[in-house]
C-alpha cells in the first residue's frame, strides 16, 4: 500500500473506531439513565452498536477495508489480506480512535473526560464467551471475504440465558431471545449455505430429502451432525453462563395447544425454505427465515421450536427456553407432521425445482458445516423462551410494532435488491448484445472499406501498365546535338 493510501486507510480507521466506542459508550450511558430495566439496557446498547456498525463499515469500508478491530487485522495478515507491515499501525490507529471515542462519549454525557471503570469481568465462563463471540466475529468476515460476498443453537440458548439474568419481564426477555436468534440465523446461513445449503435443521433435511434436493443416503449424517452440534451449542452456552455443562431440564412444555404450534411453526418454516428454493429466490432464505423465525417466537403457542435437533438439545440446559425430556418426542412428532405437510403443499405449488439448492462438496465438509451451524444456533435459545409470565404491554405497544415494521422493510429491502439485481443482469445482456451488433457493423465496414482500398490499388496499378505501354510507341524526341 503506498504511503499515502496507507495514511487515508489509518486515518479511516481511526475514525471509525473512534465512532464505534462512541456508539457503544453513548449508547449504553443513554440506556442506563433512561431505563431501570438491564435487559431494556442491553437492548438498547445492541441495537445502536449495530446501526453504527453498518455506518462506518459502508463509509471506510472502501477506504481502508474497515477493520475496527486488532482480532480482525491480526486474522487478515495471517490469511494474506494484510500484508504484515501494515498490522501494527493499523492497530496502533484502532487502539487510539477506540480510546477518542470513549472520551468523546463520556463528554457528549457530561462526564469526566477520562473516567476509569470499575467494572469487573472476570471468570472462565466469560473468557470462554469472548472466545466463542469472536471466533465467529472473525470466522464470518473472513468466510464472506474468501467466497466474495464482500453460527445457531449456541446463539439461541446464550441469548436466553443473558435475557433471564438482565431482565425479569418476560417480553422483554423473548424480545431479546427471538431477535439474537433471528441475526444468528442470518449470520450462519451466509456463512454456511454455499458449504453444505445451511439445513441446521432435521426437518428441513428430512424434507429436503422428500422432495429430491438431497440424496437419501445423506439424511442420517446431516441430522446425526446437527443433533451433535445442537448439544455441544447447549453445552457451550452453558458453560458461558457459569452453569454446569449438561443440567438436564425440568420446564415442562405439554398441551395440545403447544403442539399445535409447532406443527403450525414447522410448516411455515418448511413451505418457506422450499418455495423459495424451488422458485428460484434463494438468495432471499436467510432473511426470510430469519423474519419468519423471529415473528414465529411471538405468533406461536410453544415459541417456535420448529427444528428437532434444537428441541432435543434444550432438555440439556434447565433455563427458561428448556423443554424436559417427558416432553420433547411429541414436539418432535408434531414437528414432522408440520414438515410432511408443507412437502404436500409445496409439491402442489411447484411440482417441479427450477434450480437444485448447492449441495455438500464432501461428507467432511457437510458434516462440520452441520456440526457447526446447528451448535451455534443452540446457544441463544435455552434461556428465553417462556410459556407463561406477564407481559408488560406498555412498551410492547410500541416495540413489537417497530421491530415488525424493520422486520417487513428488511424483507422488502431484500426483494427490491432482487429486483434490481435482475435489472442489472437484462441491462448487462442488452448492452452485450448492442455491443456485438455494433462490433458487427464495424467489422462489415472495415471489410467493404479494404475491398474498396483494394479495388483501388488494382485499377491504378492497371492505369500504370496503359500509360507504359503507351510510351512504349512514343516516337523519340529529336536529337539536338546533330543539327
Amino acid at each position: 500500500m503506498a504511503r499515502r493510501a496507507l495514511a487515508r486507510a489509518l486515518l479511516a480507521e481511526f475514525i471509525g473506531t473512534a465512532f464505534l466506542l462512541a456508539g457503544v459508550i453513548g449508547s449504553g450511558i443513554m440506556a442506563e439513565r433512561l431505563s431501570d430495566d438491564t435487559g431494556v439496557q442491553l437492548l438498547a446498547n445492541s441495537a445502536a452498536t449495530a446501526g453504527v456498525l453498518v455506518v462506518i463499515i459502508h463509509v471506510f469500508g472502501p477506504v481502508s477495508g474497515a477493520d475496527f478491530n486488532p482480532a480482525v487485522t491480526a486474522a487478515a495478515a495471517a490469511l494474506g489480506h494484510r500484508r504484515g507491515g501494515e498490522m501494527g499501525p493499523y492497530i496502533a490507529a484502532q487502539i487510539a480512535g477506540g480510546a477518542a471515542g470513549a472520551v468523546v462519549a463520556n463528554l457528549m454525557f457530561d462526564l469526566d473526560p477520562i473516567h476509569w471503570s470499575t467494572k469487573a469481568r472476570s471468570g472462565s465462563h466469560l473468557w470462554l464467551g469472548e472466545a466463542v463471540a469472536t471466533y465467529g466475529l472473525v470466522l464470518l468476515v473472513f468466510v464472506l471475504v474468501r467466497s466474495g460476498r464482500t453460527r445457531l443453537l449456541a446463539g439461541v440458548i446464550g441469548s436466553g440465558i443473558m435475557a433471564e439474568r438482565l431482565s425479569d419481564d418476560t417480553g422483554v426477555q423473548l424480545l431479546a431471545n427471538s431477535a439474537a436468534t433471528a441475526g444468528v440465523l442470518v449470520v450462519i446461513i451466509h456463512v454456511f449455505g454455499p458449504v453444505s445449503g445451511a439445513d441446521f435443521n432435521p426437518a428441513v433435511t428430512a424434507a429436503a430429502a422428500a422432495l429430491g434436493h438431497r440424496r437419501g443416503g445423506e439424511m442420517g449424517p446431516y441430522i446425526a451432525a446437527q443433533i451433535a452440534g445442537g448439544a455441544a451449542g447447549a453445552v457451550v452456552a452453558n458453560l458461558m453462563f457459569d452453569l454446569d455443562p449438561i443440567h438436564w431440564s425440568t420446564k415442562a412444555r405439554s398441551g395440545s395447544h403447544l403442539w399445535l404450534g409447532e406443527a403450525v411453526a414447522t410448516y411455515g418454516l418448511v413451505l418457506l425454505v422450499f418455495v423459495l428454493v424451488r422458485s428460484g429466490r434463494t438468495r432471499l432464505v436467510a432473511g426470510a427465515v430469519a423474519a419468519y423465525i423471529g415473528g414465529a417466537y411471538w405468533f406461536t403457542s410453544s415459541t417456535s421450536f420448529a427444528n428437532p435437533a434444537v428441541t432435543v438439545s434444550r432438555t440439556l440446559s434447565d433455563t427458561f427456553a428448556g423443554i424436559e425430556p417427558a416432553s420433547a418426542p411429541m414436539f418432535v412428532a408434531m414437528q414432522a407432521v408440520g414438515a410432511a405437510l408443507a412437502v404436500v403443499t409445496v409439491r402442489l405449488f411447484y411440482p417441479r425445482p427450477r434450480r437444485r439448492p448447492v449441495a455438500g462438496q464432501c461428507r467432511g465438509q457437510f458434516f462440520c458445516n452441520s456440526f457447526f451451524g446447528s451448535a451455534t444456533l443452540c446457544i441463544p435459545i435455552t434461556e428465553s423462551n417462556p410459556t407463561e409470565g406477564s407481559i408488560d404491554m406498555e412498551w410492547l405497544e410500541v416495540l413489537v410494532p417497530s421491530i415488525v415494521i424493520i422486520g417487513v422493510g428488511l424483507f422488502l429491502n431484500n426483494a427490491t435488491k432482487g429486483m434490481e439485481t435482475r435489472l442489472d443482469k437484462r441491462i448487462g445482456e442488452v448492452k452485450a448484445d448492442l455491443t456485438r451488433q455494433i462490433d458487427g457493423v464495424a467489422k462489415r465496414l472495415q471489410a467493404h472499406e479494404d475491398k474498396c482500398v483494394e479495388r483501388a490499388l488494382r485499377d491504378a496499378d492497371t492505369l500504370g501498365a496503359i500509360k507504359n505501354a503507351v510510351g512504349i510507341y512514343k516516337p523519340a524526341p529529336p536529337d539536338e546535338s546533330a543539327k
